[in-house]
């Protein structure tokens, strides 16, 4: 997990405004929605691949990153159809897991959030997201691993880790997450890139 938060951070990087994490659950649970209603269109438009989310990361970039850095390209060609493909994938994966789509609905999102600083790429630390968006349909718990940034309040979804059916009842989801962010805390970061001050969060939508 540490290794995937500072992936996620050596490439798209947020800084939080304010106290309140409640954009991050609203961002996680329309992304479980538009899964859910197999909107696979709508959902990339929640990640760096889609219009809105390409403008919110490039306004980030922007703050965030060395000028060498913000010129390199945000995405290659055919990202929005490879991500539309990757999402595809992934509700495919869970209904074969087992998960009801048609019953589908966000329990929680469960991660870590912690001040991140790459100095070979950034002029400003940001803060980084990764965790679990936890789905519930009646019968079972089901996860998808994410890791977000928030541009301008608003978060977006940079990357996909894994996902799956989980072996716990919906009301363990936060100790599950718990027991994720304590593994984290142990866990050493590569690639040069400086964490600090690593938070648990749990949001429900």
């Amino acid at each position: 997990m540490s290794a995937a938060l500072a992936a996620s951070a050596s490439a798209l990087l947020t800084l939080f405004s304010g106290n309140s994490h409640a954009p991050i659950a609203e961002t996680a649970a329309n992304f479980a929605s538009r899964l859910a209603g197999n909107q696979m269109q709508a959902a990339a438009e929640l990640c760096p691949e889609g219009a809105l989310g390409a403008q919110l990361v490039a306004a980030e970039r922007a703050r965030a990153f060395l000028p060498e850095a913000v010129a390199l390209p945000q995405s290659a060609p055919g990202a929005l159809e490879n991500r539309i493909a990757q999402l595809s994938r992934v509700r495919e994966d869970l209904e074969r897991a087992g998960l009801d789509w048609n019953n589908a609905r966000m329990l929680a999102f469960g991660g870590v959030s912690a001040r991140v600083f790459d100095p070979v790429r950034m002029q400003q630390p940001s803060a980084a997201v990764i965790g679990n968006i936890y789905i519930g349909d009646g019968k079972g718990v089901y996860t998808i691993e994410v890791s977000l940034m928030n541009c301008l309040g608003s978060y977006v979804i940079t990357d996909l880790w894994q996902w799956g059916a989980l072996d716990i009842v919906p009301e363990a989801v936060k100790s599950h997450s718990r027991a994720h962010f304590e593994q984290f805390k142990n866990e050493k970061t590569e690639d040069g890139v400086e964490i600090k001050s690593p938070e648990h969060v749990f949001l429900k939508p």
